[in-house]
């Protein structure tokens, strides 16, 4: 498992102002309306901090930890509910120890019992952070502006910084991100990748993998090694060809024939 997409999802997640500030306005409410018995148990400046505390670094936490989770777990299943829902009860074990601390800095403690409703209870509060966090990538994501100036150039180039732009060559799905190639560098976009083929127009291509799109003019030609189909790139780099595009790579004129 790489741990630079993971790392760049999180610091893309600590970077958006949105998504802290919609959590700060929810922990205010929080502390201003005092539910679960912290209205009567203390005062409004404790309780701010409290669920100030307790919104961001279980947030933090759960984000965190259910990033590697869905990762280890996808690689074992691709099933995007079975994937979620399991990370999101692994994740649940360390928030919940963090909401164990948190409440104990404020004097609260937990028996046995108690550790396994809070757990249950995170649990299903952390089923609804990974479909937050999911729906956030969008979001933000889609909200980066694309355009360019040139007819010529793809848009995805506009993501890209000036020393990687230059000709396309292939681009691969990398869990939430897409690692974009081109004849100057390679970057990693929060982005899926049907978007970035979209984006990759006028410049022409295939998907010749559900994680694999390619330039025509980068393939120099096609392998079989031990029955599968590969392309080998301009760069160097071989590009399986997955078996429903083997049609569609054949007819683009990626794959020798036999």
């Amino acid at each position: 498992m790489t741990w630079l997409p993971i790392y760049q999802e999180l610091t893309d997640l600590a970077r958006n102002w949105r998504l802290w500030l919609i959590l700060a306005v929810v922990a205010t409410m929080a502390g201003l309306a005092g539910p679960f018995d912290t209205y009567q148990d203390m005062s409004l400046p404790n309780r701010i901090i409290y669920w100030w505390l307790l919104v961001g670094v279980t947030f933090a936490t759960g984000a965190a930890f259910g990033s590697v989770a869905e990762r280890l777990i996808a690689r074992i299943c691709s099933k995007t509910f079975i994937v979620l829902g399991a990370g999101a009860l692994l994740s649940a074990i360390p928030t919940t120890l963090v909401v164990v601390l948190i409440n104990a800095i404020f004097g609260s403690t937990y028996g046995p019992a108690d550790l396994v409703l809070l757990y249950a209870y995170v649990a299903a509060v952390m089923c609804g952070v990974c479909a937050i966090t999911m729906l956030s990538r969008d979001w933000f994501s889609a909200a980066v502006p694309v355009a360019s100036d040139d007819a010529k150039t793809p848009p995805i180039m506009s993501r890209l910084h000036g020393a990687n732009r230059g000709a396309l060559l292939r681009m691969s799905a990398q869990d939430h991100y897409v690692e974009v190639v081109t004849n100057r560098g390679s970057e990693l976009l929060l982005m899926k990748l049907r978007d970035a083929v979209t984006e990759a127009a006028p410049t022409h291509g295939a998907q010749v993998h559900r994680s694999h799109w390619v330039a025509t003019e980068a393939v120099s030609r096609s392998e079989r090694i031990k029955g599968r189909v590969f392309l080998r790139l301009t760069d160097g780099c071989r590009v399986p060809v997955g078996r429903r595009y083997l049609k569609s790579a054949r007819d683009a004129g990626l794959i020798a024939s036999k």
